[in-house]
């Protein structure tokens, strides 16, 4: 039959042979790069792409980080002197911490933390603080005598005027929640506040902070951010457990954030923030006896 073709019609034998060995080349060069391509995803398009998107993904600002995780450890710091002393000043007086205002404030001065409790009056622009602290230099508390600074009434003044316009944001979100605050004086002469949710009993609160710029004369708000959602709340000491802070608002984690994973790593078996386009824990290392960071895309797979 073949030859009955040829006889008949020799060209067309001769273009159908051709075509022939058009398609076993194509098959056998054409048809392996295909596999080989597909090969190289078949363990998954994201797979595939890890190494890339792990290069770029959780690529951190090092600078910007690393200064809000200097400022978050300065506020725990600062939240620790807080707690000590009002410790103190309650097994003095139990009752007392509750007649007093909410002028209260901690700052750092030349290595050391004053912490101050007291009342201010803005009708005549005066501080009447009822107890002093300060840190010697291995960290223990001692008490000073209740005296009064430009540096003093300059942050009494601010700490008044910030706690203030919070309350007014807090009124406005129709909130009951208790809220700690902290302060800092800065290289303008400006002040910032930073209020984050305070817990309670042997819960620890998160989300929803409000930080504050006020001018240098301590008596206007110039900016306010309000950042996260509705507080939660987390039982503290659950070792097993492993808790999401939300900051997908952000591309790095907020200092709200930093804040409570240096309060309470301890605490809990593991601390998630969870990032615009990334997480970041930290971990403990046994062998080198420190917490580090780890920063991870979130289409990572181990």
């Amino acid at each position: 039959m073949t030859l009955f073709i040829f006889t008949l019609y020799p060209e067309h034998y001769l273009n159908w042979t051709i075509t022939m060995a058009r398609r076993i080349v194509v098959y056998k060069l054409f048809i392996p790069g295909i596999l080989l391509i597909l090969s190289l995803f078949s363990c998954s398009p994201r797979r595939f792409f890890q190494r890339r998107t792990l290069q770029t993904a959780p690529e951190v600002a090092t600078d910007e980080f690393n200064r809000r995780c200097e400022l978050a450890q300065q506020l725990a710091k600062d939240d620790r002197m807080a707690w000590k002393t009002s410790d103190t000043i309650a097994a003095e007086k139990p009752m007392l911490l509750d007649t007093l205002d909410q002028t209260w404030f901690v700052y750092p001065l030349n290595d050391k933390r004053f912490a101050f409790y007291g009342r201010f009056s803005p009708d005549d622009d005066r501080y009447y603080p009822k107890y002093v602290f300060t840190t010697d230099n291995k960290g223990s508390i001692l008490r000073l005598p209740p005296e009064v600074n430009d540096t003093t009434l300059s942050y009494a003044r601010a700490v008044n005027t910030g706690r203030t316009f919070f309350r007014s944001i807090i009124d406005s979100l129709q909130l009951d929640i208790n809220y700690n605050h902290y302060i800092r004086l800065q290289p303008d002469a400006s002040y910032k506040m930073w209020f984050f949710p305070a817990g309670y009993d042997n819960y620890y609160a998160h989300g929803l902070d409000i930080y504050l710029t006020i001018d240098s004369t301590g008596t206007i708000v110039t900016t306010y951010r309000v950042f996260g959602k509705f507080p939660r709340y987390f039982e503290l000491d659950k070792k097993e457990q492993i808790i999401e802070l939300d900051n997908t608002y952000d591309s790095l984690p907020s200092l709200g954030n930093l804040f409570f994973m240096y309060m309470n790593r301890k605490h809990f078996k593991k601390i998630i923030i969870v990032n615009a386009a990334s997480t970041s824990t930290m971990v403990y290392t046994p062998e080198r006896k420190k917490w580090q960071w780890v920063h991870t895309a979130k289409n990572y797979i181990p």
